[in-house]
C-alpha cells in the first residue's frame, strides 16, 4: 500500500512510489521481505517507511513429559481407591529408583467412579473404577531416556500410557525469544535502510513497533504407538521451530 498527501509534492511523490516498486523487489529477493510501505505523511511530519523483519531458529527440546496412569476396579468405591493408590505408589518408587527426583513427578489426576454392565440390555451396576495419573517430566540426561521411563513404568503397574510430549523450557524459550527478536529487529531495519538509501533517504528513528512470536505446538508421541512399542523404546524429539516477526515504522528524511 502507497498513499500520498499534499499536492505540490505529487510529482516527486510519483518518482519515490516508482523508485519503493523496485525497492520492493530487491529487498524481495535479498531479504524475504514481506511487506514495505512508503507512506508520506504530509507537511510538518516525517515520511516514514513501515518494514516487516523476521528471523527464525530451529531447537532441540530439552523437556519431556510422560503421563502414565494405573486403573483398578473393586467392589467398592474406598476399595477401588486403595487399590490405585497402592499401585500408583509402586509406579513412582519405581521411577524414583531411576533417580528421577521427586519434585518431576506429579499426580495430574485421581477419579472414581461406578461401572456398570448393559449387555443384558439394563445397566446393572458391578463395581467402581478408579484411576491415578501420574506426569513425568524428564530433563538434562534424563531426556534420552524416555523409552526407559515408559517401560519401568508399565513394569511398576502402570496399565494406562497417555504418551510422551517434547517442550522447550521456559528458561530455554525465554533466550530463544530475546535473542530472535534482536535479530528480526535488525532485518528490519537493514530493509529499511536499503529502501531508505535507494531513495535518497536516511532513517532517523523509528515510531513504532508490533511483534509476533510463533512458538510451535509441543510434539506428542501417539498413546497407541507408545502402547504397542518394545522394551527400550527409542522416543526421539526431533526439532521445533520458533519465529519472530516484527513490524516497524521508521521515520526517513531526506
Amino acid at each position: 500500500m502507497i498513499g500520498w498527501v499534499g499536492s505540490s509534492r505529487a510529482l516527486d511523490l510519483a518518482l519515490i512510489a516508482a523508485l519503493v516498486m523496485l525497492a520492493v523487489g530487491l529487498v524481495a529477493v535479498t531479504s524475504g521481505s514481506r511487506t514495505v510501505q512508503v507512506i508520506a505523511q504530509g507537511d510538518g511530519e516525517d515520511d516514514v517507511i513501515t518494514v516487516t523483519g523476521s528471523a527464525s531458529a530451529k531447537v532441540v527440546p530439552d523437556e519431556a513429559k510422560v503421563v502414565v496412569g494405573v486403573l483398578t476396579r473393586a467392589q467398592s468405591a474406598s476399595e477401588a481407591m486403595s487399590l490405585a493408590s497402592e499401585a500408583a505408589n509402586r509406579v513412582v518408587s519405581a521411577l524414583k529408583g531411576l533417580g528421577i527426583s521427586e519434585r518431576d513427578l506429579r499426580t495430574v489426576g485421581i477419579q472414581v467412579g461406578p461401572e456398570y454392565d448393559c449387555s443384558s440390555g439394563r445397566c446393572q451396576l458391578v463395581g467402581y473404577i478408579a484411576t491415578n495419573t501420574i506426569e513425568v517430566t524428564l530433563r538434562g540426561g534424563f531426556m534420552g531416556k524416555a523409552g526407559e521411563v515408559l517401560d519401568t513404568a508399565v513394569g511398576a503397574g502402570a496399565n494406562a500410557v497417555h504418551g510422551v510430549s517434547f517442550y522447550v523450557s521456559e528458561e530455554k524459550r525465554g533466550q530463544m525469544a530475546r535473542d530472535l527478536l534482536r535479530a528480526a529487529v535488525s532485518d528490519a531495519r537493514a530493509k529499511a535502510e536499503t529502501v531508505a538509501r535507494e531513495l535518497g533517504l536516511r532513517v532517523v528513528g523509528a515510531s513504532r513497533v508490533s511483534v509476533n512470536l510463533y512458538e510451535p505446538i509441543p510434539q506428542a508421541v501417539p498413546a497407541e504407538a507408545v502402547r504397542t512399542a518394545a522394551q527400550s523404546t527409542p522416543v526421539m524429539p526431533g526439532e521445533q521451530e520458533f519465529r519472530i516477526t516484527v513490524s516497524v515504522v521508521f521515520r526517513v528524511s531526506g
